[in-house]
């Protein structure tokens, strides 16, 4: 891959835009960072991996909350069709375990990959890696 000297970039957005603008033909890019891009009219194509990888949208409420009943009804509603369509119309992301939303249309179908929330080390380690091997050309 390092022979094809691939150009990189310090996030998806500059990455969009260089598409955007046919600076590059084709691009390794995250969903949601692409569509503000898509939705100027930019003649970007997207195509998923298979397996697509994703990443959970994961909530939490610290042990010391002030208001942990708060939390808990909001993160019911952030799990509902309604909740999940407000947080991906805001962002362009989504839940692709929730029918009804576009993530979910989207995805449906396909086989998904993830790390867990105990293998992100793993992960920024095996980034690094491919970093490493494409910028030590």
């Amino acid at each position: 891959m390092a022979e094809q000297t691939p150009v990189v970039y310090q996030s998806n957005f500059p990455l969009n835009n260089a598409l955007a603008a046919g600076e590059i033909a084709i691009g390794i890019t995250i969903y949601h960072t692409a569509i503000p891009t898509i939705k100027k009219g930019a003649p970007i194509k997207l195509v998923f991996a298979s397996p697509t990888p994703y990443e959970p949208l994961c909530s939490a409420i610290p042990s010391k909350a002030a208001h942990p009943n708060a939390a808990k009804l909001f993160i019911a509603w952030f799990h509902s069709l309604e909740g999940a369509r407000a947080y991906e119309d805001a962002t362009n992301r989504g839940n692709p375990w929730i029918t009804g939303t576009e993530t979910y249309e989207m995805l449906k179908g396909r086989e998904l990959s993830t790390f867990s929330p105990e293998q992100s080390k793993d992960f920024a380690n095996i980034s690094k890696k491919i970093e490493n091997i494409l910028l030590n050309r």
